[in-house]
């Protein structure tokens, strides 16, 4: 899907939820251990655990029922943007489409609210909570807590994800070994990913046909016009 956007034949109509998308589809098919330590190595303060184990379960727009939710009115259901379930513990990621200023805290407990009451049946699990993009405080440390558990904030740009993997990409680079081709494709198509929503390198840039450098820079003045 990349390549019909990145050769200038195809349009991107919904910003915030294609970057989210193209980019976690894409790492989902790492090796768990690698698409962890990506995470954990982009964050800004290190607040998760140094391992996560297998990934059991991967969601995009959940819909986690709040109906006879008390803290939580005017709306039948939650959608976070990723839910990951790890062996060890979950992961909830709300992405925004550009890197500051955009993350609501109300947003952030209505989710935490809903995932608590979406698996209050099930074994209790810790839970982690990443804001990516969106920031509007990067330097402190913050927690919110729901029900007397305390889940602390995660917090990650994507500029500085896109950092992470092009640093791990010239790395694999470098080693030069057969069989880690498929890897470097796929941290290649991230990059791309990031780079047509505004995220991107210049050597990136360069290759980029003119056509679609003209897309991406009318669907960033269109989306920075109607940020949601």
């Amino acid at each position: 899907m990349i390549s019909y956007y990145t050769n200038g034949s195809g349009s991107l109509s919904k910003c915030e939820d294609s970057c989210t998308a193209g980019v976690f589809d894409i790492l989902k098919y790492l090796p768990a251990d690698l698409f962890w330590q990506i995470l954990k190595s982009s964050l800004l303060l290190d607040t998760l655990p140094s391992v996560a184990g297998n990934i059991q379960h991967i969601e995009f727009w959940p819909k986690w029922s709040v109906k006879d939710v008390d803290e939580i009115s005017n709306t039948k259901y939650i959608e976070p943007d990723v839910f990951i379930n790890f062996s060890d513990f979950d992961v909830i990621i709300e992405a925004k489409r550009y890197d500051e200023k955009q993350q609501n805290s109300k947003q952030h407990k209505d989710q935490l609210v809903a995932y608590f009451n979406e698996f209050k049946d099930n074994e209790p699990k810790e839970v982690y909570y990443i804001l990516l993009g969106g920031l509007h405080i990067e330097d402190l440390r913050e927690e919110i807590t729901i029900y007397d558990k305390t889940v602390k904030l995660s917090k990650i740009k994507w500029s500085g994800l896109l950092t992470t993997i092009a640093s791990l990409k010239k790395t694999i680079e470098r080693q030069d070994l057969a069989h880690q081709k498929p890897m470097l494709l796929l941290l290649e198509d991230v990059i791309n990913v990031l780079a047509i929503h505004g995220y991107h390198t210049k050597k990136w840039l360069s290759k980029m046909p003119k056509q679609t450098i003209k897309q991406t820079q009318i669907i960033n003045f269109k989306y920075k016009t109607n940020v949601r």
